[in-house]
């Protein structure tokens, strides 16, 4: 036996060749003459092929102690190809024990290059048993690499041999904190050497969480040697919920290690949503190892629907395994819809990228999304990305998904975060979204977060999104909220937001929840939005807005315009507002503006608001302005088709417009056709404008092209003299044409004096020109003595003049303004510092109006964009006194907080203050509240700055107000500041106001001096 194993040996060395085969190739082996494997290469006849490994061929260098210090992969070309994907090369370096200690790799090109885990060279130290307890990571330079975290790896092992421990080091081989949260892992193994057992601690050997999900996990195996089940614990040992919504997962693996079902439980053993998709899945495979068919469980544990709507999907392959074809399933097995497709179609470009979806039908046959296509195609970049979407129709023709765009183009940054989205109609050319850009550029951080984005419409000019800016900027905390956001504007400069804010600073609590708000202009000065400079906020513990708190620049409670200073909310479960209610600055209810303190609010199964009540400071039921109780009805798609209106009473209550009911028709793309309106005892009901019901048709665009109107007996009715109003439209959808019809279907000027009104709009939508015809389709004059008007605006939509032509285009006087044309200029701001007026001739002309008789008015502002000065000048040019003002300007004085203002009459020349036989004051102090918003009182002053009577003897005013900031009490004073009675036959000093639940004014009660200013209790004689 002996002699034969030599002979074997010596013939192996003699051929120095060996072939084994491999499926349709054959490995073959070239040997040194020591019988150590030199050469390897895959063959199919005379063709080299490509093994399971990834190489073609593979060269090895052996060293004197038969050690391999060099091996070398090449693909089919004699090119560097990848072993098992990880390096086409190494080259090795041992110790005296035959440790490999460096190792140094290899890329494509042939040169020294990067690892699959990253490090180009590897260094190992080993203990006596030859085992590797440290390693550390270098670059293609020799320096120092970061690996998951680490530069250097210290390893322990169990008495089993295995590894037991991993400590992360950095460069100095001190511990660190790796990305994933820990600095030291621990496992446990069973005696078939699988890990049972992972733990995860800081570096003071404390417990940590794993990528922020576990501190622990244990696992179990089945006989096959596969887990069949992970429990994950936190860091005080005790089970634990992962992110993604499980604590226990059990899976059932077959023979060929797939998994054929999985299980997630919570932390009692219930069934728990993985990922909020699923309890649990079950798989059939086909064959070639396919999921042909998989079916879900919900909360309940039972067959249920996956979060994308499905209990059932099944899938079918072509031969390179992608899927071609995905079909939806109820509990029952039936075809069922999701997001419009009872199946969807998939192809593949030859990159493997998913570059065709097509929806079907339970048939199989095409069919359109509600998204509005039936045909997706997308185009990718080498590295996967979509940089193009494109869709089409049932018969391929480009279609507007979701209405907005037929295509969209892509592009990244090096990080691969999208970077700029430029959007496409069906014509193939740019277009607008409806949220008014084309193009979309954003910058993106480190940490994945948009620090800035800019909006272009389609030439590349700056765009509105959603009308509030073109562009923000944004600055995060180390926590990653955004805690302050810097608006721009039209020009591209920083600008307002459409809230009118242009700086933004947010505060956080710990949930990452914004507490606070402060909003500020383009100079970072302090600035009021809504009546409030500030906004505080807190939440329930559903995560809820619950109470929003305005304050002053300094922080302080303060009152809003709508009379408020805190809001509060409550909501449902399923975080509707179910009640809010209205606060003054002690904590007692108020009335805001529309004349209520509380809203209630009930709904539908569907989330649809279906009632809404109104009540006062004191819970009872109160008008707010329009009803009491308003209730909705909705149609099976959720839209409006009918609101009633109720009084306190409970009893149908007609709204400020007179009808207590409107009815709402609509056609198959869910635009309102018919609108009915009815009165209290159910009938129809015609309206203020003179109509029961108005009749609307639209465009294929959904643009109303025309409204007829008819009374409540169903006869034509008119509105303003006419019956019927056609519009038509410009590309961008502004009103182009207004045509107005009587009963007839004739052309009609109707009461307003024209039978049409044409406008043409410039690129921002700005009115630039408006036109209009009498019947026959000339030009016709208005009322006001005008047949068209033409305005000029600038780049940041500011109108720079308005001009009044007459029928023949020359320049015609505005009857009731009495100039032709206007001309505006602006600051760099954008206030406005002058109006100029010119005449039919286009010269400078004081219009002669009850307001005013000059040619020209100019204004100067403060830093803080405060009027400081109007100045009125005649058509020369000139500083002129107005007759019927008394003056030629003021200027204004603030007092530091900007409650206080002296406003200083002058005369023609700016020097001295001015005093007439009509106005006999020359200076009027005026004290605002905190807001500076609400006017306090007024006292007038001699050309010295002393008090001084004017007309009726009084020396001043005084106001208060409700809560809603309108006059309820108006006084007269001496030059004291006690209340004066009038010189008038009624001798009265004080005037009360009362108000309608539609805020209109409905008393003046007037009473003497002898007068509690403070409680509104008159103590003398009622007179009027």
């Amino acid at each position: 036996m002996g002699k034969i194993l030599q002979l074997l040996i010596l013939l192996t060395m003699l051929f120095s060749v060996a072939r084994c085969c491999y499926a349709d190739s054959e490995l073959i082996k070239t040997y040194s003459e020591k019988g150590l494997v030199i050469h390897e290469e895959y063959r199919d006849g005379d063709r080299l092929t490509t093994g399971t490994e990834g190489f073609s061929s593979h060269d090895i260098t052996y060293d004197e102690n038969n050690r391999r210090v060099s091996e070398r992969y090449y693909g089919v070309n004699g090119e560097p190809a990848l072993y098992w994907r990880n390096y086409t090369g190494i080259d090795r370096e041992f110790d005296e024990n035959g440790n490999s200690i460096r190792e140094t790799y290899y890329d494509l090109s042939g040169k020294i290059g990067p690892h699959r885990r990253g490090y180009v060279i590897l260094e190992k130290e080993y203990n006596d048993k030859k085992q590797v307890i440290l390693e550390r990571y270098y670059d293609a330079d020799s320096q120092p690499m970061e690996i998951s975290g680490m530069f250097q790896k210290q390893i322990a092992y169990d008495e089993q041999g295995n590894v037991s421990v991993e400590i992360a080091l950095d460069e100095n081989g001190e511990r660190i904190l790796v990305p994933d949260g820990w600095n030291e892992h621990r496992m446990v193994y069973n005696d078939r050497k699988q890990v049972i057992s992972d733990r995860y601690c800081g570096i003071d050997g404390e417990p940590v969480l794993f990528q922020g999900k576990y501190a622990g996990m244990d696992k179990a195996y089945d006989e096959s040697g596969n887990v069949n089940c992970e429990i994950v614990y936190g860091k005080d040992g005790k089970r634990t919920l992962m992110p993604d919504g499980w604590f226990e997962h059990h899976m059932v693996v077959d023979e060929s290690n797939r998994r054929v079902s999985e299980r997630y439980y919570g932390v009692n053993g219930e069934p728990a949503l993985y990922w909020r998709n699923y309890t649990g899945i079950d798989r059939e495979f086909d064959e070639n190892g396919n999921s042909i068919r998989e079916t879900y469980y919900d909360l309940s544990g039972k067959v249920g629907p996956h979060r994308r709507g499905y209990v059932i999907l099944e899938k079918e392959y072509n031969d390179k395994k992608q899927v071609i074809l995905e079909r939806y399933y109820d509990a029952d097995s039936r075809p069922m819809e999701i997001s419009g497709m009872f199946q969807k179609q998939m192809a593949y470009d030859e990159q493997g990228n998913v570059s065709v979806e097509i929806a079907l039908d339970e048939n199989g046959e095409r069919i359109l999304v509600p998204d509005g296509w039936n045909e997706h195609r997308m185009v990718y970049n080498d590295r996967k990305q979509v940089i193009s979407d494109r869709y089409c129709g049932t018969d391929g023709e480009p279609v507007l998904f979701q209405g907005k765009y037929a295509g969209m183009d892509k592009a990244y940054d090096e990080s691969g975060n999208v970077n700029c989205e430029i959007v496409y109609g069906k014509d193939g050319n740019r277009t607008l979204m409806p949220d008014g850009w084309c193009e979309h550029h954003m910058v993106v951080d480190e940490s994945n977060r948009r620090v800035s984005e800019r909006y272009y419409g389609i030439n590349g000019e700056p765009a509105l999104y959603w009308r509030n800016y073109t562009g923000i900027d944004r600055e995060f905390d180390e926590n990653g909220n955004s805690i302050r956001e810097t608006y721009y504007d039209l020009s591209g400069k920083v600008g307002p937001h459409r809230r009118g804010y242009v700086i933004l600073e947010k505060e956080y609590n710990d949930k990452k929840q914004v507490i606070l708000e402060r909003y500020y202009d383009a100079d970072s000065r302090p600035m009021e939005i809504s009546g409030m400079f500030q906004k505080q906020m807190a939440y329930d513990e559903q995560g809820n807005v619950s109470v929003e708190i305005a304050l002053d620049k300094n922080g302080e409670r303060i009152l809003v315009p709508d009379g408020w200073n805190e809001h509060r909310m409550q909501y449902e479960a399923d975080q509707q507002v179910v009640s809010e209610q209205y606060f003054g600055l002690e904590g007692e209810p108020v009335l805001v503006r529309e004349q209520y303190s509380r809203l209630d609010q009930d709904y539908d199964e569907n989330g649809k608001v279906i009632r809404q009540s109104y009540f006062d400071t004191d819970g009872e039921p109160v008008i707010n302005g329009w009803h009491q109780t308003l209730i909705r009805q909705y149609d099976e798609d959720g839209r409006v088709i009918r609101e009633s209106y109720y009084g306190p009473d409970g009893m149908a209550m007609g709204n400020w417009n007179g009808y207590a009911a409107i009815e709402r028709r609509y056609d198959e793309s869910g635009l309102v056709i018919e609108e009915t309106y009815y009165d209290t005892s159910g009938n129809r009901f015609n309206n203020k404008q003179g109509y029961a019901t108005v009749l609307n048709q639209y465009d294929e665009n959904g643009l109303v092209i025309s409204r007829r109107y008819f009374d409540k007996k169903g006869q034509a009715a008119s509105v303003n003299g006419t019956f019927l109003v056609t519009y038509a439209y410009d590309e961008n959808g502004n009103v182009i044409s207004e045509s107005y019809f009587d009963e007839n279907g004739s052309r009609t000027a109707g009461s307003i004096g024209y039978a049409a009104k044409h406008t043409l709009h410039d690129e921002n939508g700005n009115i630039i020109t408006e036109s209009y015809y009498d019947t026959n389709g000339q030009p016709v004059e208005t009322a006001d003595g005008y047949a068209s008007i033409f305005s000029v605006f600038d780049e940041n939509n500011r109108c720079l003049s308005r001009e009044y032509r007459d029928t023949s285009g020359n320049p015609a006087i505005h009857q009731r303004l009495k100039y032709a044309k206007v001309l505006y200029e602006y600051d760099e701001k954008g206030n406005r510092i002058s109006e100029t007026y010119l005449n039919e001739y286009l010269n400078p002309t004081a219009p002669q109006r009850w307001e005013a008789e000059y040619a020209a008015v100019r204004w100067e502002y403060d830093e803080f964009d405060r009027i400081i000065s109007e100045k009125y000048f005649d058509i020369n040019g000139n500083l002129s006194v107005v007759a019927l003002k008394g003056y030629a300007g003021y200027q204004n004085e603030y007092s530091e907080d900007g409650t206080v203002v002296l406003t200083i009459y002058m005369d023609g020349y700016w020097k001295t203050r001015m005093t007439s036989n009509r106005m006999p004051y020359s200076m009027v102090r005026k004290t605002y509240d905190k807001t500076g918003t609400l006017l306090l009182r007024e006292d007038y002053l001699d050309f010295n700055g002393n008090p001084v009577p004017v007309k009726m003897g009084i020396y001043g005013k005084i106001y208060a107000y409700d809560s809603l900031g309108r006059v309820i009490r108006e006084g007269t004073i001496d030059a004291y500041g006690n209340l004066y009675n009038r010189k008038e036959k009624n001798m009265y000093a004080v005037t009360e106001y009362t108000y309608d639940a539609y805020g209109k004014r409905t008393s003046e009660t007037f009473t003497a001096a002898e007068y509690d200013w403070n409680s509104g209790y008159a103590e003398g004689k009622m007179v009027g």
